[in-house]
């Protein structure tokens, strides 16, 4: 459905594009390119052998998904959710909260 010669860049979620399917798309050149770093799957582990119809292909960047998949990022969202309980409880509303649209800064 996209435009003859169009980029497809994914960097939200996997499962909102078909892989074959855009594979299929870049082989035809009716894309000129795409980059993608979310997938429908995922390997859970760096043991994990990733597999994907995109691997290959000259007109494509694929890159792992690791915005949150580091220690200390880890530790930051554990400590954010513990926070967002106790804001909570206390407040009624979490402290990190999406209204209408629009982050709610924490409140002090």
């Amino acid at each position: 459905r996209m435009k003859k010669g169009a980029y497809f860049i994914n960097n939200a979620r996997g499962t909102i594009f078909d892989p074959d399917a855009l594979a299929a798309a870049l082989k035809s050149k009716h894309l000129a390119g795409a980059a993608v770093d979310v997938f429908p799957v995922e390997p859970s582990s760096n043991s994990e052998r990733f597999v994907s119809a995109l691997q290959g292909l000259d007109n494509v960047i694929l890159s792992p998904h690791a915005a949150w998949y580091t220690t200390a990022a880890e530790r930051e969202l554990r400590r954010k959710a513990v926070q967002n309980i106790v804001s909570w409880q206390r407040n009624g509303r979490p402290d990190y909260a999406v209204v209408n649209g629009t982050r709610k800064a924490p409140s002090t």
